[in-house]
């Protein structure tokens, strides 16, 4: 498939936030800003859900929206999001720098695909994220 892409000007779509339900909106919170250096800027609601956001610092957000493991969105299972992807510069010296950090655990060796040289960890709650670093073949 050829990708056609169109010059946009106020129609351009543009990635925002990814959103996170979570049990343990601390433990999430630490995880993000100790494994990838995100910003950390405020705690808020989500409705009646306890949450927080955070920056990425290129114009995309995290939110993280705590949800009891017993009320129906904690139950509940979602469909559509696998995982979440960021993205290095340099994936084998980031992944040396976050070996030994509280909830990080690896998954399997780095892998080619496509131009993506990629990783999977795995952060709180069994939090899937795949790092990866444009690397054409």
């Amino acid at each position: 498939m050829q990708q056609n892409r169109q010059p946009c000007e106020k129609t351009c779509p543009a990635f925002h936030h990814v959103h996170i339900f979570c049990y343990d909106l601390d433990r999430m919170i630490e995880f993000w800003v100790r494994t990838f250096g995100v910003t950390f800027i405020r705690k808020r609601k989500f409705g009646p859900c306890d949450g927080a956001d955070l920056d990425f610092g290129s114009g995309a957000l995290l939110y993280l929206k705590q949800v009891a493991p017993e009320s129906p969105e904690g139950k509940a299972t979602r469909i559509g999001t696998d995982h979440v992807g960021i993205s290095v510069q340099n994936l084998e010296a980031f992944l040396e720098s976050i070996k030994g950090l509280p909830d990080v655990t690896f998954e399997g060796e780095p892998f080619q695909s496509m131009e993506l040289y990629c990783a999977f960890i795995r952060g709180p709650e069994n939090l899937p994220v795949e790092i990866s670093e444009y690397r054409p073949q």
